[in-house]
């Protein structure tokens, strides 16, 4: 192969509507020097190497051609997690809006490293297609923002060559990547420059080799892989495959028309069939002996027309997708020109080649009380079984053995068997078997052998022989991230045997409902109970000769692998084994939530008194061999071993009888005419229907047992519905009462609580006792489920945002001065705190000058509602006139030396002056903890530098509290994995000496054996002076400006422009939490003279004004100055114009 940069039309390929031209845009094979220039499509250039790295070209490995780009990245500099480090970047790419792009490229090298000889670590690496300039750049992003980048953390070792990584981008248009880029700026002030190029970040100390990068313009999959007569489609994004397959089975068969395969020349191959995985992949089988090799996987075209049919349309699952701003998430026609050889595509066969299932029989499986008359019976197979093939027997418990007749002929799906003897059954337990299954074409496998159990002849029963559970899983007695006792589970490198705590890895997992609350997550290998021979503590001992049923359920945690369940004695023989697979996760791959599916239950019977084991393995495919090796990731809930009476049926019989005890039950306490209606009636009849029933058939049962408890239950939530509305309306009433009087009475919250609160209050009375108490004595008592839920939804909704809204700050009873607003502070309270301290201020200052003045705004302030910018204004200029004024005063003694009467210490009396601040408290109005934005930060200026934008986040505390219930909340801002910087100009304070606190305090340090002094700080800047000061690290505690073991201080900033920036920065290294800021004014500036400064600041010109306008705060004109705060602003007839604010 000829390996050099080329750029080319590419070859076309007619596909459906929307499908895009595959072009190969790039491509690098590193068989020469770089000789393009700087604006030359496919120049590249390394970025951001380190000191002792080395980059060459090098004919010592390579994946096609003479040689390949050697990456060496010196051990100095480690590099953990900044991943803008070690780049290579091309450049200059013309790429096009609403277009998808493959990248490729071949790589191998070091992957893991270590720095100490002992601690070795993934060797990691970042790609993407980005748009920009250095520091001022962004990935390409998704309708929602989400930035397409992917992270690779497996290489493989140069002794085991190159390996070839496929990924999918997508550009959707030049309005979302700048709208995104304006409010997350990188260092171009501007615009985010049109300049697209591909960045490949080798970022960890070791050795790489990189090989043919290829980006193709127009490429919808990552490609197609083949082997032989199996073709594999690898979408590149994750689509919903495995969720088309139907619960229960393993695969989906789509239409086979939808997909053509050949070769360029125009040959075409027959398709056999179609078939969605439950492991998610999509298969392509060829008919006959007749496919392509090896040598012609540059030559095949495959083309696919989605299924219209939308229970086989393939769609994408993920805001990562092409063409993301479109509502219809389907995967587009498409034309796939070559395909790659894949040798690990083995033993997978077509459906057709399947072996059938068999699915049902009547009698079913299990059945008793059966007639000794019965002559027929039908199995059902999940498709069409070779008849010819087919030989079917009844077995005794004896052994003796009575061939069947197989009744149905030619292919079919459902076989009738029929007795060849003609004398009644003898009562008692058989087994009907039935070999030689075959499909239609000649299998790959062993032909199926299925058995069912019968039981004939009325059975009796012991009433004392019941079933009885002898002992269930601990999971959720002994919570998350343990390994119970009595457990052993495979670790990759040795057992874990319980008990013992477990951060990671095998262990328990909480945060489940429905089937289970806890569940053990095991992943390779195998999970058992009872194993530990040194524990005679957790043993299971049974008794031989009886039967015992293990039940549990088996969800994958991700994807949806093969198991197996097995009973061992004390020698590790199998006494019982039952293959499954594990249910795909309905909360989603790795995801916690109701789970209510993948039940499975065996029953068998212990062959001798002893000690037995529980084991549950990972296989490596159905039917297979347990694995060791690749995570294969899985649940265990609900475990549950139960006695069951010999005697057939007991146990179904048994489950009735409870359940319809404890559906009269329910019944009978629910009986009152406040919980009639429809719960009640469907309960009072499923009891009629199923009291004094009997069935032979298993699944009978489970349906009457099944009805009864759903019923049951529905009767149970009803009047749980009841219970909970009844108190709600005068809750409701309750709120609207307290409030009524207050400043909180004219708000949108307040009169919405109003009017739900008087939907469901009908009447209110006098307490009869104390003739004084008013209270609510009749609600609207509502009948009906859905009445009751919408009730209860609005009254909870809005009985919590009035609680939660009509807050206010606690006031401090030895200063008559508010307390601060603290985390977890909501509504009103954190929004109007910086108000409030500015009411504080002039209250401080009327208290320490002994003038009573500008009470109205004092009060205002403390009856505002909103963080009011124009009223925050008026009290700003307020409090710099009173201190000014003051000072102007030679005889004030505002920051004069005073003597504590008490201590006798000398101190010197302050102002708070956070009112200066926009902010301060960092109230949060965004349900969204990782929306960190300008506009989210209120006042502040923010910004993500590097590493895990996840990780840039608001917090309320241990919890978060921000939703529609409570739109507001006093937060902090916080980091993880990740630098950034917030900041803030404060403008307009008086002349003098300040103290200014950062509540801002590093939970904990990455690398502490390594770093002395922290690396976030927090920093000032005074005119062009700056100071910087490091943080605190002060554990898992939250920072308040009150302790000073939590704060940044900054002690007696002279302040002469009235001007200061606040900023901090926090660090990738380090875990920052920056709660709040507080600016106090702590002494005068004994050289300033404030009566002549402030009459030189309103006089700067002695000339006339010519004309005089008025504005109002908002920038809106007035014909004349307004009471209370106005901007006025004079054009002189020198020409100079003066804008000041003036108070009426």
């Amino acid at each position: 192969m000829k390996k050099n940069f080329f750029l080319t039309m590419g070859l076309l390929f007619g596909s459906a509507a929307l499908a895009q031209a595959q072009t190969v845009l790039l491509s690098e094979g590193f068989e020469s020097e770089m000789t393009k220039q700087p604006t030359e499509l496919g120049f590249y250039e390394f970025i951001n190497t380190q000191e002792g790295d080395e980059r060459n070209l090098t004919n010592e490995k390579q994946w096609s051609g003479d040689q390949s780009l050697h990456f060496y990245n010196d051990a100095a500099f480690e590099c953990k997690t900044e991943t803008w480090q070690r780049a290579i970047k091309f450049r200059n790419l013309p790429l096009k809006e609403n277009t998808p792009y493959r990248v490729s490229f071949y790589l191998t090298g070091t992957n893991q490293y270590t720095l100490d000889g002992e601690t070795y670590e993934k060797t990691k690496a970042r790609v993407a297609l980005m748009q920009g300039e250095e520091n001022a750049d962004l990935p390409l992003l998704t309708a929602d923002s989400t930035q397409i980048t992917y992270d690779l953390s497996y290489f493989q070792e140069d002794d085991k060559g190159f390996r070839k990584y496929t990924m999918m981008f997508f550009y959707a248009n030049q309005a979302i990547q700048q709208e995104y880029y304006k409010n997350h700026p990188g260092n171009a002030s501007n615009e985010l420059a049109q300049k697209f190029f591909l960045t490949l970040n080798v970022f960890n100390p070791g050795d790489f080799w990189i090989d043919d990068v290829k980006i193709e313009e127009g490429a919808e999959i990552e490609g197609i892989t083949f082997n032989g007569d199996v073709l594999k489609v690898n979408f590149g994004y994750k689509v919903n495959v495995a969720s088309l397959v139907p619960e229960g089975k393993e695969r989906l068969l789509l239409p086979a028309d939808c997909v053509t395969v050949g070769l360029k020349d125009g040959k075409q191959y027959g398709i056999l069939s179609v078939e969605a995985w439950k492991d998610g992949s999509l298969y392509i089988f060829l008919d006959g002996d007749d496919y392509p090799d090896e040598t012609e996987a540059d030559n095949v075209v495959v083309t696919f027309k989605n299924p219209a049919d939308e229970a086989c349309r393939i769609k994408y699952t993920e805001s990562l997708r092409p063409y993301s701003f479109d509502e219809d998430t389907s995967v587009k026609d498409f034309t796939e020109n070559g395909a790659t050889y894949d040798d690990n595509i083995q033993e997978v066969y077509s459906y057709a080649y399947k072996i059938p299932t068999l699915v049902g029989a009547v009698p079913e499986d299990g059945s008793f009380d059966l007639p000794l008359t019965t002559n027929e019976f039908t199995l059902s197979f999940d498709k069409n079984v070779n008849t010819e093939k087919v030989s079917a027997a009844l077995v005794n418990a004896n052994g003796k053995e009575e061939e069947l007749t197989v009744a149905t002929t030619g292919m079919a799906e459902v076989l009738k068997l029929t007795r060849t003897g003609a004398e009644e059954l003898v009562a008692g337990e058989y087994k009907l078997t039935i070999t030689g299954v075959e499909p239609e074409v000649d299998p790959y496998d062993n032909p199926g052998e299925y058995s069912i159990t019968l039981n004939f002849g009325m059975s009796s029963s012991d009433p004392n022989d019941v079933v009885k559970v002898l002992w269930t899983d601990s999971f959720s007695v002994v919570g998350a991230n343990k390994i119970p006792a009595g457990w052993t589970l495979k670790a990759e490198t040795n057992d874990l045997v319980g008990p013992m705590d477990a951060g990671s890895g095998p262990r328990v997992f909480d945060g489940f409902s429905g089937d289970f609350t806890h569940a053990l997550y095991y992943r390779m290998g195998y999970a058992v109970y009872g194993g530990n021979a040194d524990d005679e503590v957790h043993r299971l001992a049974l008794e031989e000769g009886k039967k015992y049923q293990v039940s549990f359920n088996a969800v994958a945690w991700k994807a949806a692998p093969f198991g197996r369940f097995e009973v061992l004695d004390e020698a590790d023989a199998t006494v019982a084994s039952y293959d499954f697979q594990n249910v795909t996760n309905p909360a989603g791959e790795g995801a916690k939530g109701n789970i209510t599916v993948g039940a499975h239950s065996m029953t068998f019977t212990a062959p001798a008194n002893g000690n037995y084991k529980l084991r549950w393995s990972t296989l490596d495919k159905e039917g297979g061999e347990i694995s060791y090796g690749g995570w294969l990731e899985t649940l265990l809930g609900n475990v549950k071993v139960q006695y069951i009476p010999n005697n057939a049926g007991a146990a179904y019989k048994q489950a009735l009888a409870e359940a319809l005890a404890t559906a009269k039950n329910a019944l009978a306490n629910n009986s009152g005419a406040r919980f009639a209606g429809v719960a009640y009636d469907a309960l009072d009849a499923a009891i009629k229907k199923y009291d004094g029933q009997a069935y032979t058939a298993p699944s009978a049962y489970d349906a009457a047992v099944a009805e009864l408890n759903a019923a049951t239950l529905a009767l149970s939530n009803h009047r749980t519905l009841c219970d909970t509305y009844d108190p709600m309306p005068a809750l409701a009433w309750e709120q609207v009462k307290k409030f009524a009087d207050s400043k909180f009475n004219g708000t949108d919250y307040y009169k919405a609580l109003e009017t739900t609160m008087n939907k469901y209050v009908l009447e209110t009375s006098i307490d009869e006792i104390d003739l004084i108490t008013e209270k609510v004595s009749k609600i609207d008592t509502l009948m009906t489920d859905a009445e009751l839920e919408a009730a209860i939804a609005e009254l909870d909704k809005n009985t919590a945002i009035v609680k939660n809204m009509c807050t206010t700050l606690a006031v401090d009873e030895a200063t008559g001065l508010h307390k601060r607003s603290e985390v977890g502070t909501t509504g009103v309270a954190a929004l109007t705190a910086r108000l409030v301290k500015g009411a504080d201020a002039l209250t401080r200052l009327n208290t320490l000058t002994g003038k009573e003045e500008f009470t109205d705004y004092i009060e205002k302030a403390n009856n505002a509602l909103t963080d009011d910018d124009a009223l925050a204004e008026e009290l700003k200029y307020l409090v710099w006139t009173k201190i000014n004024t003051t000072l102007a005063d030679p005889e004030n003694t505002l920051f004069a030396d005073r003597v504590d009467e008490v201590t006798m210490d000398n101190y010197k009396d302050s102002i708070d002056m956070t009112v200066f601040v926009k902010n301060p408290n960092f109230y949060i109005t965004t349900p969204t903890n990782t929306d960190v934005t300008n506009e989210s930060a209120n006042g502040w200026n923010v910004k993500y530098l590097a590493g895990w934008s996840g990780g840039f986040a608001w917090s309320t505390g241990w919890s978060w509290l921000v939703t529609d219930k409570c739109p507001v909340a006093d937060g902090m801002l916080t980091n993880y994995n990740c630098s950034f910087t917030a900041t803030q100009e404060v403008t307009g304070l008086p002349h003098g000496y300040y103290n200014i606190k950062f509540a801002y305090g590093e939970r904990e340090n990455y690398n502490p054996s390594t770093q002395k002094d922290t690396l976030s700080y927090a920093y000032i800047k005074v005119g062009e002076d700056s100071i910087a000061k490091g943080t605190r690290v002060i554990g898992q505690i939250f920072p308040y400006c009150e302790s000073a073991s939590q704060t940044v201080f900054f002690e007696k900033v002279k302040i002469t422009d009235g001007k200061v920036l606040l900023g901090i920065y926090g660090d990738t290294e380090t875990h920052m939490f920056l709660n709040e800021v507080v600016i106090t004014m702590v002494d005068e500036d004994t050289e300033f003279n404030y009566a002549t400064g402030i009459k030189d600041i309103e006089n700067q010109t002695v000339a006339q004004p010519v004309k005089t306008e008025y504005f109002d705060l908002n920038g809106r004109k007035r014909t004349n100055a307004l009471n209370g705060l106005t901007i006025m602003k004079q054009t002189f007839g020198d020409g100079t114009v003066k804008v000041k604010k003036v108070l009426k």
